[in-house]
């Protein structure tokens, strides 16, 4: 374990107020191993239980548990003796991390529910009481996980186990002052935090009303006085009665994926996740269709670079009838419910993806579609880039205020 000199004169933190200590975090806490589960092991019903990718989780801040980042074990794998079990105010870290930045992420139990921890984490048991709240607002700060990022290596997965945990100090200040910073902290995180909130529900505002747009101009067109007709498709519905309605097979082929067409340089528009983000400019190249990682309300199509697929399926124009993007565009809508055999992983196999029906333009229409769409999409995805740049400054104003609270550099008895 390094020293308390060696910690007191880092960088981490610099001099203590006076009336501060800096304490081994082996002091405050026993560590132990998360349950050796697998996502195989998640149930519906049985003992709540949180793994390292919810700790990971964007909804996750630290400093509460929110019900919507825990999962389920069945109840003979969490027994009530177990040291995976995580007592009030105790905390579980994730034991894993893509990127320094997420090396010391982690959640507190602050409630008194049973909870366990899941695969890849790290469980620390209070060893007495004190004010566990003071210390998740403390572990958020980039301040102190230096101690634990500055001694690992740049791989491509950091590891973050109970030994480097364990070598860790902590600032304790008296006890008045904690609950000081902590209410200080409360209030100003939680107008933040509103702020964010309102500010993601513009975001999904604007990414469903780009989804409808999507879906409109190419089931009905730009011209809002076109005679109409019934498609016959339910989730087409009417169409200008000029357009065809065609299987996709009609113009594209659809065959399995390769690793050259996985490793493209095209510009990615969407993902499994994130469907209608438009990145980089448009490029002629084959389009890849996801045949898993989708969900209900996430058609499963990607074009260009997608390293993290179960099945892939590379699409390419076979005729001078579609456009491309019109195509990708189209794609995106599908209604993939009817392929839902399993409601959690839908998936569209190969003959799938080439018997779905699309909606055909004459091929200027397409064009004029496309161009309107790409305008629009355009301003839309600015807009959305804007709520999550306010949305970002706010992270880091968050991440400002907390680490001066808790490293004594203002006085929030008086805030």
């Amino acid at each position: 374990m390094r020293t308390k000199a060696e910690i007191g004169n880092s960088e981490w933190f610099g001099g203590l107020p006076k009336g501060w200590n800096m304490v081994p975090l082996s002091a405050l806490f026993r560590f132990s191993k998360g349950l050796s589960i697998t996502k195989a092991d998640l149930v519906k019903m049985g003992k709540p239980v949180i793994s390292y990718g919810q700790i990971h989780s964007k909804q996750n801040i630290g400093v509460e548990l929110r019900e919507s980042l825990l999962r389920r074990v069945p109840n003979d794998l969490a027994g009530e003796t177990s040291p995976s079990r995580v007592l009030s105010n105790g905390f579980v870290f994730a034991d894993t991390s893509e990127d320094l930045e997420g090396c010391g992420n982690n959640v507190r139990n602050d409630s008194s529910h049973a909870l366990y921890g899941g695969y890849h984490t790290v469980v620390l048991n209070p060893r007495r009481d004190f004010n566990s709240k003071y210390l998740a607002y403390l572990f958020t700060t980039d301040a102190w996980r230096l101690q634990i990022r500055r001694d690992l290596v740049d791989v491509k997965l950091f590891s973050v186990n109970q030994t480097s945990l364990n070598e860790t100090y902590v600032v304790i200040p008296p006890t008045d002052v904690q609950k000081s910073i902590v209410s200080y902290l409360d209030e100003r995180c939680a107008a933040i935090d509103e702020d964010v909130a309102k500010r993601r529900e513009v975001i999904e505002k604007l990414k469903e009303y780009k989804r409808s747009l999507i879906a409109h101009a190419v089931t009905k067109g730009l011209d809002p006085d076109a005679e109409m007709r019934d498609s016959g498709v339910e989730w087409i519905g009417e169409v200008p009665a000029d357009w065809e309605i065609v299987p996709v097979k009609a113009d594209v082929a659809i065959g399995h994926g390769s690793d050259p067409v996985l490793s493209g340089d095209i510009p990615v528009w969407g993902s499994g996740n994130e469907p209608f983000k438009t990145c980089g400019e448009y490029k002629e190249g084959p389009v890849i269709l996801l045949g898993r990682k989708g969900t209900l309300d996430c058609p499963q199509l990607v074009v260009g670079r997608y390293w993290n697929v179960d099945t892939a399926f590379d699409a390419k124009i076979k005729s001078g009838n579609l456009d491309l993007k019109f195509f990708y565009y189209a794609a995106t809508c599908i209604d993939i419910k009817p392929y839902a055999t399993n409601t959690a992983k839908p998936s569209m196999t190969q003959f799938d993806w080439a018997n779905s029906k699309i909606a055909r333009p004459p091929l200027s229409e397409q064009r004029r579609i496309v161009s309107y769409l790409d305008e629009r999409c355009a301003d839309i995805d600015e807009a959305i880039s804007r709520q999550e740049q306010l949305i970002e400054k706010l992270g880091e104003y968050r991440r400002s205020i907390i680490h001066h609270a808790v490293a004594g550099k203002i006085d929030c008895s008086e805030a």
